[in-house]
């Protein structure tokens, strides 16, 4: 009889949490299966301050940052490194009242693109779990190929290059703060190629909770220890 409640009650709860997380702003799915989510970019925990956020990319990555940093701080780039084990061209982090909540790797090009974009995606979707969008890049990150074509008056027959794969973290209990991932194969702005050699990887990674849209009173959110430094 003991048995039959514990387990009725159990279920109950089970059910009642199924129920109210979606309704709640949680994404159930997200939450059975992102077991591992981005607490920080490259050891650099969300949140940081522009001269501390270098300091330690620099320090982790072997970065070079700027000698002075730029009057307006929203937006630092830093070239050189390595970020996962590959070499970098590019990096760009983002900050919202002075606290790091975006950053673009450039990887370097070296041999193909192409595998090197599969190599990451298996990696992040061994770490992440499945992706939640992946296809051709969106009109937001350059043109889509109706678009592309018209701009560079392309045949019908001209074939475009590009691949985006994303993954969304909705907030759970545990974590409420809302954070993607981009892996990106295109051409340098993030439009598609046609021709695979103008083909480069960039990963992107943004913590929603700290960017400008989130307001003010996320923005007192303390910086969250950092994690590892690699995908």
């Amino acid at each position: 009889m003991v048995y039959a409640l514990l387990l009725f009650v159990k279920c109950a709860v089970a059910l009642l949490l199924t129920l109210a997380l979606p309704a709640l702003g949680f994404d159930s799915n997200v939450v059975a299966e992102n077991k591992t989510k981005p607490t920080s970019f490259a050891g650099v925990p969300w949140g940081t301050r522009p001269e501390d956020a270098i300091r330690i990319l620099s320090a982790r990555s072997g970065a070079t940052a700027p000698e002075e940093l730029p009057a307006n701080q929203s937006k630092i780039e830093l070239t050189g490194g390595s970020f996962s084990g590959q070499a970098v061209e590019k990096w760009t982090l983002e900050f919202a009242n002075r606290k790091f909540f975006a950053a673009t790797v450039v990887l370097t090009r070296g041999g193909t693109a192409s595998a090197l974009y599969r190599e990451l995606k298996q990696t992040l979707v061994a770490k992440y779990g499945p992706v939640a969008r992946d296809g051709k890049p969106p009109l937001a990150l350059g043109a889509d190929k109706k678009d592309r074509r018209a701009q560079q008056r392309l045949s019908p027959e001209q074939k475009l290059f590009g691949n985006l794969a994303a993954w969304k973290f909705s907030p759970t209990l545990a974590d409420k703060e809302p954070k993607t991932v981009e892996l990106l194969l295109a051409a340098p702005g993030g439009i598609l190629a046609t021709d695979e050699t103008q083909l480069v990887v960039s990963l992107r990674y943004v913590n929603e909770a700290f960017a400008p849209q989130a307001g003010a009173a996320k923005s007192a959110t303390p910086a969250k220890p950092a994690g590892p430094d690699d995908l």
